[in-house]
């Protein structure tokens, strides 16, 4: 529309051109000559009127959602006509009429009932984006061949099973959209379209096939040399053919959602590159099928989990006398096959470990809760949820999907061992059924929970449902039989180890040989006699150079890169086995590598310590601190949370760090979010340790009733039973470090935060509370609410959205599995401090369309939309438009223009228009705001790049 304004119309216009079909002589009115973009989407109608034609301008004609199965033949008369959209209509044969338009340059015929195309579509010589995606289609439609100059097609979610070799004749494809068919194959023909740039034909940039049944690919992809972007997420896709590596001009690809042997799911989770070493690996070093398993002991104290530990180490019976039942966690090896390593870790009866567990568990290891039979009374209710139930539903929890098995020991100590482990076992398939019933009641009251604001399930709930679903398979996978073992008899313990040897064949996988030769390498240096607590980069790379191919060598300029990235490699395959512990993506951590678990462990239980007595003895040993300087140390540490660089060096010397080694355990606890440093104290505040009880000062800060000119945004996050290890200390470090900036004052006590920022307040708190009416199968709730306080509600709601997201976020990495209930707290209610206020599902709030007013239950009265939900992308962007204005480069700015115009979302007019005024970034923000969300969700992909993202932070709350 280069050179003509834009003139749009609507279903008004659509009126009108029904009353010139009355009059077929009449004059055409000049307005509607002058329309050129024609919108009667969602307009209930089964026709289009004979005399759309009067429209001689028109370029555009969108008209989805409506009954249309068939097109006036005056359309045919539309000489400027380019565009035309009749998705989601009843077409069940191609409009004809259509076939002999030579300037129609895009059209979409998707959502129909279409199952063949005619010959004479042949005619649409103009044709170069064609979508017939969701249609009845059985077979490659054959017309599409002669169409050498389409350059875009979509044929998804049909009944596509084979592509015909004739493909090869559509030599202007340029994008092929494939995904949800029926594909149980490669399509191979697909194969030869590269080799066709040597025809001088046409060449494959993109091929999309997922969501399909794809579960081979063939060696011959790689003479598609010109092939760009491979999606296939979401297939039955079992090995990568190794070829893949030679495919150079392959950057992108997605093979999420398949069930990956070869290449694993770890070095598959690194990317492309990875994807290439790995197979380079392989070619040059050799393969070996071998498995590195991790296998964690957990359980109560005294359970008998050293003993075990060590008789399946040895192989004979090793018992544990109580003086060696004092560590925190105790690490062996367990060589059981040539090709199969067990690292076993065994964890002792403190709980320290529980704060950073998630770095201790490998989700692709195994998990054996170990309880006491002898103590234990099946008669007794509590005595199953204590020994067994708490433990599996907590790794759930916190590592949902992995495997598991329930250990009973002691059993040579046992009268009527068949009976009681009859009874047990019987306890546990009770306990999976009560959780498969609960996951499935879940699941339904999800699924008819919308409060009646809407018809369909919001995305939130659908992830919720997922999750669940998920849940419920992998109670299914913990074995119904308990192992009755004795490491005094050895009796049952040849069951678990041919048990463990199964479990570790089935995780067993191709790697290189120098992987795993080095791999091998760098693990026995936790048994060695060196004083070193961790290992550095440099020291590694160089026992991994002792296994680098010969060939390497002659190429010298390239020498050091492979070295470094072959590092990488193997410490990323220790790392997701569970042997070593290192953080490829912290430029700081990445120097060192943790291969001593024990020791960190031991260094955080020497940190995190609440033994006050303790502390301070550690404190005032000879040479360390006087008396009064220990005391206010000790006061600051448990009062305040804080621990000095100096105090940190003296909880810690009994562990004979080094300097170098107290350094990067303060950078790692820092990584793990247990602390943020003061600055200006030199010392680290770690929110774990607080004691204090609210201070009676913050009733005057934070009064209970909110002020009249003051309103209040609250989200509760529910936990049933109890709040999840960490993960409120975790939220209070990771906000700290996002408000430090803006905050004027700060007061924290064991249980909350106060902060007073530039323009509101926050109040973060974690509580017990009894049950609640939306919680009728609980008892008691933990309750964290992340409480805003202010005036303007533009500037509460990115306080209150960030602190959201940061708790989600910290759900999803250390307790993906653990359940929990989200509510917004009705404003309106809190300023009439209501006892019991309503509470909005937050869910419900996400991913709809957004109304005028709220109906608050409890009041009957309905409330500004404002207070439930965050403000709309439009307010945001128009709230910080000069801010934009001078962020947005000018190069940002023409790739935005070009990439919206190409979407279709900026007419030729829009696009000529920003490119030709002074104030380019101002115009182009104007028409952003006029836009559906579809422009805000491409902005945001853009902005998401790391140079762009504080881009993102003023355009999305």
């Amino acid at each position: 529309m280069a050179g003509r304004e834009l003139v749009e119309v609507g279903k008004k216009g659509l009126d009108l051109l029904y009353e010139l079909e009355k009059s077929p002589q009449s004059e055409t009115p000049n307005i509607v000559k002058d329309w050129n973009y024609l919108h009667f989407n969602d307009a209930h109608i089964d026709s289009l009127p004979e005399s759309i034609d009067r429209c001689i301008h028109a370029r555009v004609i969108e008209t989805a959602c409506n009954r249309l199965s068939c097109l006036p033949q005056s359309i045919f008369n539309m000489p400027q006509l380019t565009k035309l959209d009749l998705s989601l209509n009843a077409f069940n044969s191609f409009p004809i009429v259509l076939s002999g338009m030579t300037k129609l340059q895009s059209l979409n015929l998707s959502y129909n009932h279409l199952s063949e195309l005619p010959m004479q579509i042949s005619g649409m010589t103009g044709l170069k984006d064609f979508n017939i995606g969701f249609n009845n289609f059985t077979t490659f439609p054959t017309a599409l061949f002669n169409m050498s100059k389409l350059e875009t097609l979509t044929i998804t979610g049909n009944m596509l099973s084979n592509i015909p070799v004739e493909i090869k004749d559509m030599t202007g494809l340029r994008k092929f959209f494939l995904f949800c068919n029926c594909f149980t194959m490669f399509p191979i023909a697909l194969c030869g379209m590269g080799s066709l740039k040597e025809l001088y034909l046409g060449n494959l940039k993109g091929l999309y096939v997922h969501h399909n049944h794809i579960s081979y690919i063939p060696a011959d992809i790689v003479s598609m040399t010109g092939l760009e972007s491979l999606d296939l997420e979401s297939n039955n896709v079992t090995h990568l053919p190794p070829q893949i590596r030679n495919m150079k001009s392959l950057v992108e690809l997605n093979v999420r959602g398949n069930p990956l042997v070869q290449p694993p799911e770890h070095i598959v989770d690194r990317g492309l590159d990875a994807i290439k070493r790995y197979f380079e690996a392989l070619t040059t070093t050799g393969a070996i099928l071998s498995s590195r398993i991790q296998v964690n002991l957990l359980g109560e104290t005294v359970a008998g989990k050293t003993s075990l530990s060590r008789t399946l180490q040895r192989g004979t019976s090793t018992l544990t006398i109580l003086a060696d039942r004092t560590r925190v966690v105790e690490q062996m090896t367990w060589n059981s096959h040539q090709d199969i390593v067990f690292n076993i870790n065994d964890f002792g009866g403190h709980d320290v470990y529980k704060i950073g567990h998630p770095i201790f568990i490998s989700k692709h290891g195994l998990v054996l809760i170990t309880f006491d039979l002898l103590k234990y009374d099946p008669g007794n209710k509590k005595h199953y949820q204590f020994y067994i139930g708490n433990w599996i539903e907590k790794v759930q929890a916190k590592v949902p999907g992995v495997k598991m098995a329930v250990v009973g020991t002691h059993v040579d100590k046992v009268e009527d061992l068949d009976s009681k482990c009859d009874k047990v076992e019987k306890q546990l398939r009770d306990h999976k059924q009560k959780q498969q019933d609960w996951c499935k009641s879940q699941i339904k009251k999800i699924e008819g929970n919308t409060d009646g604001t809407q018809t369909s399930i919001p995305p939130a709930y659908a992830d919720k449902i997922s999750k669940l679903m998920a849940l419920k398979e992998q109670v299914k996978n913990i074995p119904d039989s308990i192992f009755w073992v004795s490491s005094k008899t050895m009796k049952g313990i040849k069951e678990l180890q041919d048990f463990l040897v199964t479990v570790a064949k089935d995780h067993a996988v191709q790697l290189p040989k120098m992987w795993v030769e080095a791999a091998s390498n760098i693990c026995n240096k936790k048994y060695d006699d060196s004083p070193c607590n961790t290992l550095e980069l440099d020291e590694v790379q160089k026992l991994i150079k002792q296994y680098a191919p010969a060939s390497w060598s002659q190429e010298v300029e390239t020498y050091n890169k492979k070295v470094h990235l072959a590092t990488n490699d193997i410490l990323n395959f220790l790392a997701d086995c569970g042997d070593i512990i290192w953080f490829d993506s912290s430029p700081s951590l990445k120097k060192v590598v943790f291969h001593k678990q024990e020791v960190l462990v031991n260094v955080l239980k020497a940190v995190l310590n609440h033994d006050k007595a303790d502390v301070l003895s550690k404190l005032l040993k000879p040479m360390n601190m006087p008396r009064l300087e220990a005391e206010d140390t000790q006061d600051k540490i448990f009062n305040r949370g804080i621990i000095s660089k100096k105090a940190m060096e003296l909880l810690c010397e009994p562990l004979c760090l080094s300097s170098t080694e107290v350094t990067s355990m303060e950078k790692l606890m820092q990584k793990l979010e247990l602390c943020y440093q003061v600055q200006e104290e030199q010392s680290f505040h770690f929110p774990c340790l607080l004691t204090q009880e609210r201070q009676s000062e913050l009733d005057e800060k934070w009064p209970s009733k909110v002020s009249s000119d003051t309103t209040q945004l609250a989200l509760e996050i529910h936990f049933p039973f109890q709040c999840p290890e960490g993960i409120y200390e975790k939220l209070s470090v990771r906000l700290h470090n996002f408000l430090e900036h803006t905050l004027t004052e700060h007061i924290d006590w064991k249980d909350g935060v106060y902060a007073q920022l530039q323009s509101c307040q926050m109040q973060l708190s974690r509580e017990e509370r009894h049950q609640q009416r939306e919680m009728a199968n609980s008892t008691t709730d933990w309750v964290i609410t992340i409480a805003i306080r202010g005036s303007d509600l533009l500037e509460m709601w990115p306080v209150l959205s960030r602190a959201h997201d940061y708790l989600m976020a910290i759900i999803e990495e250390d307790w993906p599995g653990v359940s929990y209930g989200k509510y917004l707290v009705c404003p309106h209610c809190t300023s009439e401090d209501r006892e019991e206020p309503t509470r909005f599902k937050k869910e419900i709030l996400e991913g709809v369309n957004r109304p005028t007013n709220v109906l608050c239950k409890n009041t009957g009265r309905y409330i500004s939309a404002d207070l439930v939900y965050p403000p709309h992308w439009k307010q945001v962007v128009n709230k910080n438009k000069d801010v934009l204005r001078q962020k947005i480069t000018e190069p940002d700015l023409h790739y935005l223009n070009n990439l919206f115009f190409q979407e279709g979302i900026f007419s030729d007019y829009e696009y000529e228009w920003i490119k030709e005024s002074p104030e380019k970034t101002a115009v182009f923000l104007d028409f952003l705001t006029t836009k559906s969300d579809k422009a805000f969700d491409i902005l945001c992909q853009f902005f998401v790049e790391p140079e762009r993202y504080k881009l993102l932070e003023l355009i999305k709350y």
